[in-house]
Order: structure tokens, then C-alpha cells, then sequence
């Protein structure tokens, strides 16, 4: 039986002669249940030390503490104080002392001993604590209680959702996504005795990983059968340039890549190197938007480094395959003024709804309705297959509740989850194939039908004719 929900992670450690620890970290999330959650809080690792390293400081925006969408009046620089001094009084003692845009953090004593924890291809989100457990203590006198026993937390993230406002959630753009596949890669090292002197201030003259800057681009479309030219820069980030440098794409399966490993060597700063990859989707690929990504590895003052960089190409809809919007419909059922054609669906009168939009992305086609709806189309035994992104349309700002369901000929055919407004859409597809009547429902998924504002986005369908 298939994981419900799960997050698969794989830590590879690369461990040199100065102690200097190269550590990739890998999570891919898993299950069929993700569409249910709205964000996850923090993607990252945490790594315990002593209590005496209480010696703070961090390349990143501060000195407040400052989340992805609390950091407008942030600066970036070098800053440095106390653990103790990071704490945050709230209301409720909860997560605080967060400072994004992060290059590096350490941690030090002051007597000689400490660690700088930095990320190899990109920004990190960092904070340290006394205080693993505070959602055990009510009130701040309860501190003492909750207290770590002889160690500090260095949380360390790719990413972190931000703080949102009362009443309303984290706008979309500032959520962690729960399905989507992590991958990134830390450096550890112990500080210098010169470096714990400056307060753990990283010293200058040490060679620390240096990331290069890379981009990936295309013009956006692709057609199946067709090759598309994708275009890769890598700029060195540091005076010192990159050596070994090789460039990578990965595309989505069955599409082909030319060549399969590109060969910078020397990339100089200052003077970007290019690699040429020609991308091919099979034909037959089915109407969407795909993710490319383009992977550099190259080797930095000493130290191999990783960076990444993502295109997305976007395919037509294919030969004989008409969208569901353009079709008649035979029935229309719908809890909430009218269905919508290519239109969410808004209020009551016709027309009033905008653009279809589930999770932050938007849609040209599909259909606007709310629960409980039900359209029906005559298929006439021609198509095969009816595909479809569903889910509670962005209009109604995280509120809402419904579940989608496709029947053919009275069978039912294909059901997602109970989806919120909180989540983003989720793939439904089905096998259509002889069926004369095709039925869309949108159901409340069983709390009421307040806000239930349903997307049937995108849906398409596979037919012998377009007629």
C-alpha cells in the first residue's frame, strides 16, 4: 500500500583532512496526501553544540530577526551577538530569533573553540536557541523548564515559511511547498583560533566555499517531437573563479538531453561560461508546464560546490485533444450562481468571475463551479482520457473544503482528496475511453459548502476527433 504521506531524505557526507564536512541533503516528498497540507515550516537540519558556544554571528539580514516576508527593513552585513540575546518575547513563547538571506553562521565560545555552518549553492534561513520544546511552556516564567540540558540548536534551512499577518495565512509566495523535492548542500567547519578571537567573525584569509551564479533559459515552449535550445551561464561568485566545472540538465522522463554532461573547465570571475543543451519532449507529451533543472558542480578555493537553477517549458495541447470549457454541456448543476467557462466562479451573475488560479498558478482554460456541481458532456464514444488540475480556487484566500469526482456513464471513474483552499492543485486524470456521458462533480467534502469555490483547471480531454 502506498505511503499516505512521508518525506523520503538522504544525507551524503564528504569529509576532507582539515575537518571540513561537505554534507548534501535530499528530501523528496511522498505520498498521495501532500495536496493537504498548505506549507511545511522549515525544511532544514539542526545541529546540537555545547552551551558554552553561545558566541553568535551570521553573513545575512539583521539585526532583527527577519523571515522571507519580514525583511524589507533588514540590512545585509555581518552581524554578530548572543544566543541568549536572539530570544523574542511573544505573546506565547514560540519559534523566534529567524534571520533569512544567511551566507554562513557560527557558533563560538570564545576561548577557542566553534563552527561555521554555510550553504554551497545559495542563501540559508538560520537561528539558534536554548529551546527545543517551547511549545511546552505557556508563559515566559516557564522558560527555565523547557530549557535545553547542556546544549544550543542551530537550525540551518533552505527554507522557511514566513509569518503571515492576523488573520490572514502566508501568502503563497512565502509558504515552504510540501511537494515539492529538496536538494542542497551544507558546508561545516571548525572556526580558527583568529576567527573565534573576532567572535566568530569568518576570517578572510580562510578559504571557505565560494558558489558560482548560474541561470537557466529557454524561450518558454516547446514542442513534442521538437528540439528546444536551453541555455546555461555560470558566473564564479569569488576573485579565485571555479575549476572542473560541468554542467548537467534534468528533465522530465522520457524527454531527451543533448549533450548529457557539459565541460566548462575553468571558469574565470568576471567572465561567465556557457553550455548549450538541446531538449526534446517525446510526442505525444500532454499539455503543461515542465521543470528543467540545470545542475553546475566545479570546485572553489579547494572546496566542491553545487549550484542549481531551474527553466520551465510549457507544451501545447496536443493533436485531437479539445479543453472541456469548449464543449457543450448537456447538464449544469451548481451551489453558487452559474458555472464558469475559463472563469472562476465568483458570485452569483454570469461572468463575474476572473482568472482561474489554484495554489499561485494561473489558467488560460478550464472551469469555474462550486460545490455541490455537476456538469455533464457527451463524449459520443470517441475520447480516452480526461485530465484535469483541481482544487479551491486562490479566490477564496485559503478557506474552503471539496473533494472532485469523475464518472462516466454512471461509474465513477476517478476521485481526488478532500482539498482546502490552504493547498495547491492536484493532477486528476481518468480513463474515459467508449464512454458516452461524462460527469464532473465537486462535492463539500463534508463540512458545508461555505467558500467551497471548485477548479476543474486545464481540464482536457483525449479524443479520436477534436469535432
Amino acid at each position: 500500500m502506498a505511503s499516505l504521506l512521508s518525506f523520503e531524505q538522504v544525507m551524503s557526507y564528504r569529509v576532507d583532512g582539515r575537518g571540513t564536512i561537505s554534507l548534501r541533503h535530499r528530501v523528496v516528498p511522498r505520498g498521495s496526501r501532500l495536496t493537504t497540507l498548505p506549507y511545511l515550516p522549515r525544511v532544514g537540519v539542526q545541529v546540537e553544540v555545547p552551551e558554552s558556544m553561545r558566541g553568535l554571528a551570521y553573513y545575512g539580514k539583521g539585526p532583527q530577526e527577519t523571515y522571507n516576508d519580514r525583511s524589507s527593513g533588514a540590512f545585509t552585513g555581518v552581524w554578530r551577538g548572543d544566543v541568549d540575546r536572539e530570544y523574542v518575547r511573544y505573546s506565547r513563547p514560540q519559534a523566534y530569533g529567524n534571520h533569512t538571506g544567511a551566507r554562513w553562521v557560527t557558533l563560538n565560545d570564545g576561548r577557542g573553540a566553534g563552527l561555521l555552518v554555510g550553504r554551497t549553492d545559495g542563501p540559508i534561513d538560520v537561528s539558534a536557541t536554548r529551546y527545543d520544546d517551547l511549545d511546552r511552556a505557556e508563559y515566559d516564567f516557564q522558560l527555565p523548564l523547557v530549557r535545553n540540558d547542556g546544549w544550543i540548536t542551530l537550525h540551518a534551512a533552505i527554507g522557511e515559511t514566513g509569518m503571515g499577518e492576523t488573520p490572514n495565512s502566508v501568502l503563497t509566495e512565502y509558504r515552504v511547498p510540501p511537494g515539492k523535492t529538496q536538494d542542497y548542500t551544507l558546508t561545516l567547519r571548525p572556526l580558527t583560533a583568529k576567527e573565534v578571537r573576532a567572535g566568530g567573525v569568518v576570517d578572510s584569509g580562510v578559504t571557505a566555499p565560494c558558489p558560482p551564479d548560474v541561470t537557466a533559459t529557454g524561450d518558454g515552449n516547446a514542442e513534442p517531437g521538437a528540439p528546444e535550445r536551453i541555455t546555461v551561464t555560470v558566473a564564479a561568485g569569488c576573485a579565485d573563479g571555479l575549476t572542473g566545472t560541468t554542467v548537467t540538465v534534468a528533465a522530465p522522463q522520457g524527454w531527451t538531453v543533448t549533450p548529457a554532461t557539459a565541460d566548462l573547465g575553468t571558469v574565470a570571475h568576471g567572465t561567465p561560461g556557457q553550455a548549450a543543451f538541446t531538449v526534446t519532449p517525446p510526442a505525444g507529451t500532454d499539455f503543461g508546464e515542465h521543470e528543467l533543472t540545470a545542475t553546475v558542480t566545479a570546485t572553489s578555493s579547494g572546496f566542491p560546490v553545487t549550484a542549481r537553477a531551474a527553466t520551465t517549458l510549457r507544451t501545447p495541447l496536443p493533436a485531437g485533444s479539445v479543453w472541456a470549457s469548449d464543449l457543450p454541456f448537456t447538464a449544469s448543476e451548481n451551489g453558487w450562481g452559474p458555472v464558469e467557462r475559463d472563469r472562476s466562479n465568483g458570485e452569483q451573475p454570469a461572468g463575474d468571475g476572473r482568472t482561474l488560479s489554484v495554489g499561485g498558478r494561473t489558467y488560460e482554460k478550464g472551469i469555474g463551479a462550486h460545490a455541490p456541481s455537476r456538469i455533464a458532456i457527451d463524449l459520443g464514444g470517441r475520447c480516452t482520457t480526461f485530465r484535469a488540475d483541481v482544487g479551491v480556487d486562490d479566490e477564496m484566500g485559503g478557506s474552503g473544503s471539496v473533494a472532485f469526482e469523475v464518472w462516466v456513464d454512471g461509474q465513477r471513474r476517478a476521485a481526488s482528496g478532500v482539498l482546502t483552499g490552504a493547498g495547491g492543485a492536484e493532477a486528476l486524470s481518468a480513463d474515459v475511453t467508449g464512454g458516452e456521458l461524462l460527469e464532473l462533480r465537486i462535492t463539500d467534502g463534508g463540512d458545508g459548502n461555505g467558500a467551497d469555490h471548485g477548479d476543474w483547471a486545464a481540464a482536457r480531454l483525449a479524443c479520436a476527433t477534436s469535432s
